[in-house]
């Protein structure tokens, strides 16, 4: 089965991860994010094995968008300008994490945004506890494609992305995380994709993309159907999300 990795932090990955994945057989899309200028020149340096395809994203983090100015703002649309890059993210709003820097926050989303906009590629959206914020901002820019990563927020908040035709991803850590396996059994499957925000511990589980196949699993059971058939809809769903037609 092909498999997808909506969003991963590929430049943190070492050696024995790369091994791994390439020992996975099949074909592994993986978007890979960044969270700062550094993050995205690695990013878009990486040479992955002959069955990974990536999908560059650069951009800023909320958590450190007070960390950025004017110069890092304008080096980072410049690597858009002059690379080829697939995506923007890992960029967004956070009110659970780091509500004191929201005014920040906000400010360079909507920067990310614009750039997202102006060179008609996705966003891959980071929004803990600010779902309907984020929302309501990709909205305002009219960005065409997005994709709300490890999405655990309100159902009427879902029910909005899915109306809008953007994407969700659930994560592997669906293993343990009853929230999400909730919003797995919600959330349609014509607006599912796969991710594993590998390399990433979360209460114990170590997340990686080498966690797809369970993760599959996992949503073939909540949602009754066959791993194979789930396996495709991911796929073709993140064609229409990143693909540019």
């Amino acid at each position: 089965m092909d498999l997808v990795d909506a969003h991963v932090h590929a430049y943190e990955y070492e050696e024995e991860d790369w091994r791994a994945i390439a020992g996975m057989g099949g074909r592994v899309i993986m978007v890979a994010v960044s969270e700062d200028l550094e993050s995205s020149r690695k990013t878009l340096g990486l040479t992955p094995p002959p069955n990974v395809r990536l999908f560059n994203c650069v951009g800023i983090h909320p958590w450190n968008a007070h960390k950025v100015g004017s110069g890092e703002i304008r080096a980072l649309e410049e690597l858009v300008g002059e690379n080829r890059v697939d995506c923007i993210g890992e960029v967004g709003v956070d009110k659970r994490f780091v509500p004191q820097t929201w005014e920040a926050q906000v400010k360079v989303f909507e920067k990310m945004l614009v750039l997202a906009r102006e060179h008609g590629l996705p966003v891959n959206i980071h929004a803990a506890g600010a779902w309907r914020e984020a929302l309501v901002m990709v909205l305002r820019h009219r960005v065409e494609r997005a994709l709300f990563h490890w999405y655990t927020g309100p159902l009427d908040v879902l029910r909005d992305i899915v109306d809008a035709g953007y994407l969700v991803s659930v994560n592997a850590a669906a293993e343990i995380q009853a929230k999400q396996r909730a919003i797995i059994e919600k959330a349609p499957l014509e607006n599912m994709v796969t991710e594993s925000d590998g390399p990433y511990e979360y209460r114990g589980l170590r997340l990686s993309t080498t966690l797809l196949p369970k993760l599959l699993g996992i949503i073939a059971e909540l949602k009754g159907e066959e791993e194979e058939a789930i396996a495709r809809r991911v796929w073709q769903n993140f064609t229409r999300g990143f693909i540019a037609p």
